[in-house]
């Protein structure tokens, strides 16, 4: 929702990115962030992003984490996912609680 509030395209059908604007961004979730297989989707995500977006689009990862679960293994494993493939000047990623009041 935060997204269509300031000026973003909803691309809901699109493969790669849900919201095209200032920057582009993918908007996932996880339940259990620390998991390796949750860990590996969110690569894939990244890998996917990078591949849809134009080449001089900045990027943002949106990870909304199930409440309560600690998200600190996999904020390090993105950070040095996108050390390795060298795309980290133009990522972003944000990882925070979904509320499930509003959701």
């Amino acid at each position: 929702r935060q997204y269509k509030n300031v000026d973003y395209t909803h691309h809901a059908s699109a493969v790669g990115y849900d919201f095209s604007g200032p920057r582009w961004v993918q908007v996932k979730t996880t339940s259990n962030p620390s998991s390796s297989g949750h860990i590996a989707a969110m690569k894939k995500a990244i890998d996917k992003l990078v591949l849809e977006a134009p080449d001089d689009a900045q990027l943002t990862l949106h990870i909304l984490r199930k409440p309560g679960t600690n998200a600190d293994l996999l904020r390090l494993s993105l950070e040095q996912y996108l050390d390795d493939i060298g795309f980290r000047q133009r990522f972003d990623f944000v990882i925070e609680a979904y509320n499930l009041g509003s959701q």
